[in-house]
């Protein structure tokens, strides 16, 4: 995905829209694909001799087989539209009676596409705002977070979890879940300087040092 991939779907919207039907047809999505790596489209001159010999080219160049034979930007794109230079489009020849019904007008179809190409390639990308999720602990009663050397917190690699030492053990608090659930086999983390926790890459296991040595227990605190 890029500019190249953009600029190529934009070619094939201008394309149909000036001849009333996409670069590619087929009877089937592998006939189409088929076309689509092999062959290049007919001209729309050929079709529409009214477009502008320029617009022809520039569509041409959008539909390049290869991303780096396209243009780089939209707006590269929109000033091929319509810098005519010295080249003047060709006689006027009326096109097929359900091309006519199905195609716009030349130059609304162009004036429309330079328009598009313009606002997208000027309009700043404004980013969703991510997702956050807000999570309380609450260690069992009469029990307090670690505050020792060592990392005493963890979050899974899905977010879904957090593991962290209170007291004497470590605690697992599942988002989906209202309390948490004490992992079996962390008994005396706590006053054995415990801690470093983390989760395995596929979140099944959580780690920790205890007395200088490594240790693990499943999350799912079998």
């Amino acid at each position: 995905m890029g500019p190249a991939t953009d600029t190529y779907a934009l070619g094939c919207v201008l394309y149909e829209m000036l001849v009333g039907e996409p670069p590619f047809t087929g009877s089937s999505p592998q006939a189409i694909l088929g076309k689509t790596i092999l062959g290049s489209p007919e001209s729309v001159r050929d079709q529409r001799p009214s477009v502008p010999t320029n617009v022809e080219a520039a569509i041409s160049k959008a539909l390049e087989r290869l991303p780096a034979d396209r243009f780089t930007s939209a707006l590269d794109f929109a000033g091929a539209l319509t810098d005519s230079g010295t080249i003047q489009p060709g006689p006027v020849v009326s096109a097929t009676p359900h091309r006519t019904a199905r195609a716009l007008s030349a130059g609304v179809v162009i004036g429309i596409a330079v328009a598009g190409l313009a606002f997208w390639a000027t309009t700043p990308y404004a980013a969703p705002d991510p997702q956050v999720t807000r999570l309380v602990l609450t260690p069992p009663t009469g029990e307090m977070l670690s505050r020792g050397a060592g990392r005493g917190i963890a979050i899974s690699p899905d977010g879904r979890r957090v593991a962290y030492v209170a007291g004497q053990r470590i605690y697992l608090q599942d988002l989906e879940k209202l309390g948490p659930v004490a992992l079996p086999g962390t008994e005396g983390v706590g006053s054995l300087r415990g801690g470093n926790l983390t989760f395995s890459p596929d979140g099944e296991w959580v780690a920790f040092t205890a007395a200088g040595q490594l240790k693990r227990v499943s999350a799912s605190g079998g």
